[in-house]
């Protein structure tokens, strides 16, 4: 990513200031399609569970 590679130039040339805290995230495409499966979201292994709920 250039921002996070931007940010890291920065800081190690002391550009930046100081750093008192980090937060990043990230987007993910895991389950986007009603195609895509995973063993994580399986009623059969899990029961009711945070990511049967999200689906």
């Amino acid at each position: 990513n250039a921002m996070v590679q931007d940010m890291k130039a920065r800081i190690q040339k002391n550009d930046a200031g100081k750093c008192f805290l980090v937060h990043g995230h990230y987007l993910q495409d895991w389950l986007l399609y009603d195609t895509d499966f995973n063993w994580r979201v399986s009623y059969k292994v899990f029961g009711t569970n945070s990511h049967n709920l999200i689906i």
